[in-house]
């Protein structure tokens, strides 16, 4: 064998093993660029979500608080209502049962509270 085969022999393969290195690691470069965009784009996906998803919750949350409120303040005003239509008709029954005393209490014990539903209304 000659010199030259020898080299050529040798040669070829370290040449095409260098040139297969570098193309891999261009390619390990490429690939590893699209992972990085791809997580990129889930991540902001995902944030995306979760802002929507977070107001959602506060809307949600903002109503079931006023409907609360509303029913609270529906069941205050009943509760004055017939707090009022009990002392009324305890003053009526005492001035027709002819008690006097009895229906001057009754009037200011329900004056007393109107005078407490207006300042609990303020």
């Amino acid at each position: 064998m000659e010199l030259t085969e020898v080299v050529v022999s040798l040669v070829v393969p370290i040449l095409t093993g260098l040139v297969s290195y570098f193309a891999a690691k261009n390619q390990s470069k490429i690939e590893i660029e699209k992972v990085k965009v791809q997580s990129d784009n889930d991540l902001k996906a995902i944030k995306e979500k979760y802002t929507h998803d977070l107001e959602m919750l506060r809307t949600q949350t903002s109503s079931e608080i006023e409907k609360l409120k509303a029913t609270k303040e529906l069941d205050l005003q009943f509760s004055e209502k017939e707090i009022i239509n009990d002392m009324t008709k305890t003053m009526i029954t005492n001035m027709l049962n002819s008690n006097p005393e009895e229906a001057i209490k009754s009037v200011e014990s329900l004056m007393s509270v109107g005078e407490i539903m207006k300042n609990i209304n303020k």
